[in-house]
């Protein structure tokens, strides 16, 4: 990992990594920060793409990205985090605990202890609310599944596996109802249609009749930055 670099765009300076993987494609991650993805000059077949390219392609991008993020981070309580739809108290403590009616939360991120035990409450009750939507939806529509995984996956909220295995993300904690149940319609979707072709946007208008992508996209850049927060 090579060390903070700045990008002025618009007249923002805008804070960047660049780190090098063993990948033949460049790119631009983010995720509570950004990073710029060069392939490493030793792997063979990688295109010779140098950072200043990349950078000069997607700074608009890089921008409009750094921007959310520190929306996101100005709009974080100190004291508070959403779970579920909802805003929860949160404070550091001895001892962790969480309680659903007074929507309170004591952790203490540097305690691996209680990290772990709030990560295994956040899994079943996840896991609680998703298997309740795939059973409703499975009634009304007959679809088929596997089982029911809740994994911390970094990359996508959730997937479908060839066997119909449904894997989901820890992170979904932070979304309401109404995206967690369009996260879970979508990977039904995927038991019968695999691709995101005319078939499935066919039945995802079914459920999700409105475009869910940007609170989708807000609730992804909440979640990196409170993931980090938490030690999660």
């Amino acid at each position: 990992m090579i060390g903070l670099k700045f990008l002025e765009v618009d007249g923002v300076n805008v804070p960047y990594y660049v780190e090098n993987r063993k990948i033949r494609n460049p790119r631009v991650e983010v995720t509570d920060r950004i990073t710029v993805i060069l392939p490493k000059s030793r792997f063979d077949g990688v295109k010779n793409i140098s950072e200043d390219v990349i950078v000069a392609k997607f700074s608009k991008w890089m921008l409009k990205q750094y921007l959310e993020l520190k929306d996101s981070l100005l709009k974080m309580p100190e004291q508070g985090i959403e779970i579920f739809g909802s805003n929860w108290e949160w404070f550091k403590g001895n001892k962790f605990s969480i309680n659903s009616e007074k929507k309170t939360l004591h952790l203490d991120p540097k305690d691996k202890t209680q990290v772990k035990l709030f990560k295994k409450e956040l899994k079943r009750k996840l896991l609680i609310k998703i298997n309740g939507f795939c059973k409703e939806y499975a009634t009304k529509y007959d679809f088929k599944y596997g089982t029911i995984s809740i994994r911390n996956a970094k990359s996508r909220w959730g997937s479908c596996t060839p066997e119909n295995n449904l894997n989901f993300s820890l992170r979904l904690f932070v979304l309401n109802d109404k995206l967690i149940r369009s996260v879970v319609y979508h990977e039904l979707i995927h038991t019968i249609h695999k691709n995101h072709k005319k078939h499935f946007h066919s039945w995802l208008k079914r459920e999700v009749p409105i475009n869910l992508n940007k609170e989708l996209h807000d609730g992804w850049i909440y979640a990196e930055v409170l993931f980090r927060k938490l030690s999660l």
